[in-house]
């Protein structure tokens, strides 16, 4: 005897509840804004006002989406030292909810970090940054005792917190245009835990010897681009610390790739198993494939030792060399840990994701 099951859609019959108000946490121009989220709510809306009346209050945003049951925005503000207020509204198919109760903020300039004082207070981390991992048993691993250096075979959250750190770092303190970061799994070398994060604590990721590399912006011509690309996926995939994998490329949000490693049987020859290619077509830069033509031109915010060829990054190195008024090389002479913590202390809360900006596929090692 077969059954049949019907799924009846559900249809809202009423706008939902008003939403409780949100929590302010005042920045630099700015406030942010986090709140539950409402039962059969679609979205929610945000409004502003210099004054406590709703009714001269101005629409922010429309369309906000909450995730996983916090809803969170950013309302950016002309000016500190100024008191506004914020209303949220929700929404569904059949309508709007009354406005919730009203929230001030007063928006102020921060005091500046003391990068002297390992103890001042940047944020808080919702969750740990993991920095390495034991591997389970496989072909390459018997033992299943591997410890592995994650920020060295793989995307991490660690790594995109660097990278897009830096990012918004050099952007907003230094005006410079660039299409990403690339930085090297070699400059990460401890975990950042969950809960209060320190100038120390970020400090202490990086190893010694790296402490003092700086941000340097760089333009390449398209073959350059792909040259930077085809060295980051031949990185050799150990993982452990080992000898060769500290250039493991980390980039920023804005560009996504496919490594490829040999598939299992194709070679008998274990130690090509280590070593990967970009994936054809894998590549997109800000949503589009990029031009690997003479004609295309690309600016790299990156770090000096990888500019001035270390890890083997010779793209870099080509371009200052070929075509130096094209490369337009600027360096900007700020530890990169510092950068990532002026990021950390303007957000205030940072959170662990990682996002697919770098794939692996195939039989490479540590990629099973």
């Amino acid at each position: 005897m077969q059954f049949l099951f019907y799924v009846i859609p559900y249809t809202e019959t009423a706008p939902p509840e008003t939403p409780s108000p949100p929590e302010l946490t005042p920045g630099n121009k700015k406030l942010t804004l986090t709140w539950p989220a409402s039962p059969r709510a679609a979205g929610y809306k945000l409004y502003y006002s210099a004054a406590n009346r709703f009714s001269s209050a101005e629409l922010y945003a429309d369309s906000i989406k909450p995730v996983f049951g916090t809803v969170r925005e950013e309302l950016i503000l002309p000016t500190n030292n100024q008191t506004y207020y914020v209303w949220i509204t929700a929404y569904n198919s059949q309508g709007d909810s009354e406005p919730s109760q009203s929230a001030g903020g007063k928006p102020a300039a921060p005091v500046p970090i003391d990068f002297t004082n390992v103890d001042f207070t940047l944020g808080m981390a919702q969750a740990e940054y993991v920095f390495s991992e034991v591997n389970p048993p496989g072909p390459f691993n018997t033992s299943g005792k591997l410890w592995d250096r994650l920020t060295r075979r793989k995307e991490t959250a660690l790594g995109n917190l660097f990278c897009d750190g830096s990012a918004w770092f050099v952007r907003t303190h230094y005006n410079e245009t660039f299409d990403f970061v690339f930085l090297n799994g070699g400059y990460l070398d401890q975990p950042l835990g969950k809960g209060t994060v320190t100038v120390g604590a970020i400090e202490s990721i990086p190893p010694p010897n790296a402490r003092d590399d700086f941000y340097t912006v760089i333009t390449l011509k398209g073959p350059e681009l792909k040259l930077l690309l085809d060295q980051a996926a031949a990185i050799r995939n150990m993982g452990r610390g080992g000898k060769n994998t500290g250039g493991w490329g980390m980039v920023s949000q804005e560009l996504h790739y496919t490594i490829q490693y040999p598939e299992r049987g194709s070679t008998t020859n274990l130690e090509l198993f280590f070593y990967g290619t970009i994936k054809e077509g894998s590549v997109s830069l800000n949503g589009k494939t990029p031009d690997f033509s003479e004609d295309a031109t690309y600016r790299i915010c990156t770090a000096n030792y990888l500019a001035s060829g270390g890890d083997g990054y010779t793209a870099f190195v080509i371009a200052v060399r070929d075509y130096p008024g094209i490369a337009n090389v600027r360096n900007i002479q700020v530890p990169i840990w510092q950068g990532v913590s002026e990021y950390i202390y303007d957000q205030g809360k940072i959170t662990p994701y990682v996002d697919g900006r770098v794939k692996q596929e195939g039989g490479g090692v540590m990629c099973e």
